[in-house]
């Protein structure tokens, strides 16, 4: 008798930073009832993908930048999955960044108005 392992399946994350869907730091699944779980892989939150979660442990920040403004009261976990990014993507250390926002920075990841990033490397190149 073949016992099928449907009720069994890989979680992913998706990275907040870049979007790519990934496995890196994250779980087995295992349907409490023995039930099939339809997809192969079940996305089940946020989370950095292998090459972000380094540079997080490097304590870097990652500067995500926005080309609108979130909803007004949205959440955080709301503004993650916010469709309107540019693209563009700084990685500053967390002292750095600190000196340049003039506050303590808590998180792994900030979403930067529109023009931060360019201006950060109008800085860098004038420091070189």
């Amino acid at each position: 008798m073949k016992v099928s392992d449907d009720y069994v399946k890989m979680e992913q994350h998706q990275c907040p930073v870049c979007g790519v869907l990934h496995t890196h730091n994250t779980g087995i699944l295992l349907h409490k009832r023995l039930k099939a779980i339809k997809e192969e892989h079940t996305v089940t939150g946020f989370g950095m993908c292998e090459e972000h979660d380094k540079l997080r442990e490097d304590d870097f920040v990652a500067c995500v930048e926005l080309s609108g403004e979130p909803p007004v009261g949205e959440t955080m976990t709301v503004a993650k999955s916010f469709p309107l990014r540019t693209g563009n993507v700084a990685h500053v250390r967390r002292p750095v960044l600190e000196g340049i926002i003039e506050n303590p920075c808590p998180t792994d990841m900030i979403f930067v108005d529109m023009g931060f990033i360019t201006k950060l490397q109008e800085l860098t190149a004038d420091a070189v």
